[in-house]
């Protein structure tokens, strides 16, 4: 499967509903690991991570999956289970120029990536990077630390964070973010499936 990006699957009662509900009712949880200790994050869980089937957590839960479900029917991508889903917020770090190289799960899996929020900067801050280098063809950890690893990691695609923005991707590919800059707080919602 290849990087799939589509600008044009929110509606209008979508948009409101995100506005309403992930800046004003949802609650966020500090989540003092993201890959390691370097890189926490505000986290709220739709559904918690199981190698099975997700274990639904949040009233949201079903909002965010029918997009998610939109995306792969307007794009043929078979959807059979949710593995894991969770609203993350970020926040600005220049301490790194992006986070951690990693794999979300050790086994097949896509991700799909929806932004929740726009960035005031035009900069590179808050994009997502896929990698070329994929977990099943390497030998390397599911998580690579960015102080040790970035010389073995060449950046396949950089997709910027833009409000309703969809991403579709091979989960095997090892990728990360770019922080978020200019005091801007970076908001998706992600989903691992099969």
């Amino acid at each position: 499967m290849n990087v799939i990006i589509d600008d044009n699957i929110l509606t209008t009662k979508d948009i409101d509903a995100i506005n309403q509900n992930v800046f004003g009712e949802l609650p966020f949880f500090y989540t003092p690991v993201a890959t390691t200790k370097k890189f926490p994050f505000f986290c709220h869980t739709l559904a918690h991570r199981n190698d099975v089937s997700a274990i639904k957590n949040s009233a949201a839960y079903e909002f965010f999956e029918n997009i998610l479900i939109r995306m792969c029917e307007k794009h043929n991508i078979p959807y059979l289970n949710p593995i894991r889903a969770a609203l993350n917020c970020t926040y600005p770090d220049n301490r790194y120029e992006y986070g951690d190289p990693h794999v979300d799960n050790e086994f097949k899996h896509k991700i799909f990536i929806l932004y929740l929020n726009d960035l005031t900067t035009t900069d590179n801050s808050g994009n997502t990077i896929i990698f070329k280098e994929k977990y099943s063809e390497t030998d390397f950890p599911a998580i690579c630390d960015i102080e040790k690893d970035k010389s073995k990691f060449n950046i396949k695609f950089e997709i910027p964070a833009k409000f309703g923005r969809c991403l579709l991707f091979d989960g095997d590919h090892y990728h990360t973010m770019r922080p978020s800059s200019n005091g801007d707080l970076r908001f998706i919602c992600i989903f691992n499936f099969q």
